[in-house]
């Protein structure tokens, strides 16, 4: 499998994954006197075989497989049952393997008559399934299976309480009313009880679809402003149903995106190795543009242009190429500059005009000033923040990092003149890889581009700057990487007169720092600079920082 872009540190990223949780803890039972007593419920009578050279062994009160650090290995177990027509197989299970249930590098496998059932990767906690039967004799196999690399955890697999069943039918669904603004989705969120209901499949229909439409999968997307009811469904049961109230309420902002798809995870991979589009309200729907020959590892958007890097990877050591692209029509320029350290990422500052890079390499972070003509790259100085891997500046000039942590990203505020940074908190989701964030003016909003690996929720979060909480807002098309995540969306111009620190509004503070300008004690620059001249007159003196103190004092009601 084409493996994802981040060759860098992939040295921490392998130890960190050596660390996956414990089993998850059992009620105390005696320990199984043989194979079948393991495999089997209590009290059942399905008889296993197992051989070859990793046979299953008993576990406790389960049975286990054997080819634990086997390289391309398998050990099976396999039982012969009889079934009516929709009566389930029945089993609970651990998968201490590696990968996604999709992908399952190691992991457990489900034979029913030879044909693959089900397949689990990373399971470290039991679960229960349940498998729909047609009537007659089914041979069924356990097998862990293994790939030709890592060797993970456990390494293993657990099965237990194997059983054929009839299912437990649905007798009611639980939901809950929900809003939606014009514009935005938000999907269902429905119970269907009893919790053991084998087919949990409903249909949904809208009322009012001019109002809130809903798919197939119980997203509804709100239309129009009013009320409308939405009806779901049991398919099992047709006479099991419930209906809710969706209200559609007036449009919010919507933020549109960009950014280079450096990995697609979807099953055509379509997306892959290109500029694409997206937006907040609906991040799976990507548009694809043009293709790049390499990986973008960095890229921001200012006035009308792109700019970033990229690596070339045609030498053994990949060089770190700097790049123009012009984003409405996506003609790139390159350049034969060749920088020194790694460019991670990228973001602009309106506030003071420049363009900002996070470069390093292995663990070390800079701060740094792109020249826009040239790609050369200024340092500030050494982040505070170890092992920075995004970047963005909000609307008042103050930057924002995560640090790559395969647990819990952190989030920092960045000083952009100092580079020191000031822990804001946890996300509580992994960063592990080559990723991006961005500050939309639009909505005011941090966004970032997350992607970890196909076990977890992976795509757009938004980012609450104060908090460093995150609000899981989509998938980003099938399951893609993007890299230089940007918006075009750019802060107003003219801003509030008087207000030289940028916060939305005029105080003491700002006439301060139009004195500390005067003096030289403090450089204002951008658009802290255009504001705090108050006359107009191409300049921060004196006058300007008294005119914003009297205004500020309510002196005078305007400049």
């Amino acid at each position: 499998m084409k493996r994802i872009i981040a060759t860098v540190l992939s040295l921490v990223m392998l130890l960190s994954l050596a660390n996956v949780p414990a089993l998850a803890e059992r009620e105390a039972a005696r320990d199984a006197a043989d194979l079948n007593e393991a495999l089997n419920v209590p009290g059942g009578t399905l008889s296993f075989t197992t051989g070859g050279a990793y046979p299953w062994v008993v576990a406790g009160d389960a049975a286990k497989s054997t080819n634990s650090g086997v390289s391309s290995s398998t050990s099976s177990v396999s039982t012969t049952v009889t079934a009516n027509a929709g009566q389930l197989l029945s089993f609970d299970f651990l998968s201490c393997g590696e990968g996604s249930d999709a992908n399952a590098w190691d992991g457990l496998h489900l034979y029913v008559d030879g044909e693959l059932a089900a397949k689990w990767g990373e399971h470290s906690e039991w679960a229960h399934f349940e498998y729909e039967l047609t009537a007659g004799s089914h041979e069924v196999t356990f097998t862990f299976k293994k790939d030709g690399s890592l060797n993970i955890g456990e390494d293993c697999a657990y099965v237990d309480n194997v059983q054929v069943v009839s299912p437990v039918m649905a007798e009611q669904i639980v939901a809950a009313d929900i809003s939606v603004s014009v514009g935005r989705r938000t999907e269902i969120e429905y119970e269907v009880l009893p919790e053991n209901a084998f087919n949990k499949n409903v249909t949904f229909m809208s009322a009012n679809p001019a109002v809130a439409a809903v798919t197939a999968d119980g997203v509804i997307k709100g239309m129009a402003e009013g009320m409308t009811t939405v009806t779901i469904t049991s398919a099992a049961v047709p006479s099991v149903s419930t209906d809710i109230t969706v209200t559609v309420t007036e449009g919010l902002p919507i933020a549109e995106f960009f950014g280079f798809a450096t990995y697609d995870f979807g099953a055509d991979q379509s997306n892959d190795m290109k500029w694409v589009s997206f937006t907040d309200a609906e991040p799976d729907i990507v548009t694809a543009y043009n293709t790049m020959p390499h990986n973008v590892s960095a890229a921001a958007y200012f006035d009308g242009s792109v700019y970033g890097y990229y690596y070339d990877g045609t030498n053994e050591e990949p060089i770190r190429n700097y790049f123009v692209m012009d984003h409405a029509t996506r003609q790139l320029e390159e350049y034969s500059l060749m920088h020194d350290a790694g460019v991670f990422a990228m973001a602009y500052d309106y506030t003071r005009g420049n363009m900002y890079a996070v470069c390093g390499e292995m663990q070390t972070r800079n701060l740094g000033i792109v020249d826009l003509e040239t790609g050369e790259i200024e340092y500030v100085g050494e982040l505070t923040a170890p092992m920075m891997m995004t970047f963005a500046i909000d609307a008042n000039g103050v930057g924002y990092g995560l640090t790559m942590d395969v647990n819990s990203a952190k989030l920092y505020r960045v000083d952009l003149e100092t580079a020191e940074c000031t822990l804001v908190g946890e996300t509580g989701v992994a960063l592990a890889y080559l990723q991006s964030m961005t500050y939309d003016h639009h909505t005011g909003k941090l966004y970032w581009a997350q992607v970890i690996n196909t076990t977890t929720d992976h795509g757009l979060y938004c980012i609450d700057p104060e908090t460093a909480q995150v609000e899981f807002i989509g998938v980003i098309g099938d399951g893609t990487e993007i890299t230089g995540i940007y918006t075009v969306a750019q802060p107003d111009e003219a801003g509030i007169l008087g207000d030289a620190d940028l916060n939305g509004s005029v105080t003491v503070a700002d006439a301060v720092l139009a004195l500390r300008h005067t003096t030289g004690l403090y450089e204002l620059s951008g658009r802290a600079f255009i504001q705090a001249d108050v006359n107009l007159d191409g300049s921060v003196t004196v006058a300007d920082a008294v005119a914003i103190l009297r205004y500020a004092l309510g002196l005078i009601n305007n400049f």
